[in-house]
């Protein structure tokens, strides 16, 4: 476990950052207070080292910031959620239309440039599967497989990973140094 604001990464290191990371540089809600991860991903992994990702973390992100956007366009505008159907009621709205294309904009230009697309085969899906290991979310334990394939670190917000040792996590969730 590193702590993301003091890495040293050297160009032979490979790095795949989770979806988190993404989000908070460029998703929906990006702000400042992003936990230092531009600062890191800009001063420390973006042209220093090999840097990578799956189609599923690309489909994690579009998906998350569709959801955060259905929230945040039924709070403006007055409807509850359990009323207001995603699939059904927001995705034929205008605002969908616009955030959709926004965040295949942003995965085309903001990341695909920056990384290598690692393909998720039969291999990696039956390693994931079979993997010991105490991660409850399938999505995690396809990101290890690929890390360990690209003998990849992973740069994450997502506490889950700490009980996994097949990979090292860089972080700066406070979780990984109590």
């Amino acid at each position: 476990m590193e702590c993301a604001r003091n890495i040293n990464l050297l160009p032979s290191d490979n790095v795949i950052i989770d979806t988190n990371v993404w989000q908070y540089i460029y998703g929906i809600e990006a702000s400042e207070n992003d936990y230092g991860y531009s600062d890191v991903v800009y001063e420390h992994v973006l042209g220093r080292c090999g840097i990578y990702t799956n189609n599923q973390i690309l489909s994690e992100i579009i998906h998350s910031n569709m959801k955060i956007a259905w929230k945040r366009f039924c709070h403006e505008n007055g409807y509850d959620l359990r009323s207001f159907d995603y699939k059904r009621q927001y995705q034929e709205t205008d605002d969908y239309k616009r955030r959709f294309e926004y965040e295949l904009n942003s995965v085309q230009h903001d990341i695909l440039p920056n990384v290598e697309i690692i393909p998720i085969d039969e291999d990696i899906i039956d390693k994931s599967l079979k993997m010991s290991s105490g991660l409850k979310d399938f999505n995690d334990r396809v990101i290890v497989q690929c890390a360990i394939e690209k003998k990849a670190k992973i740069l994450t917000h997502d506490a889950d990973y700490k009980m996994c040792d097949s990979v090292d996590v860089i972080s700066n969730n406070n979780a990984y140094f109590r």
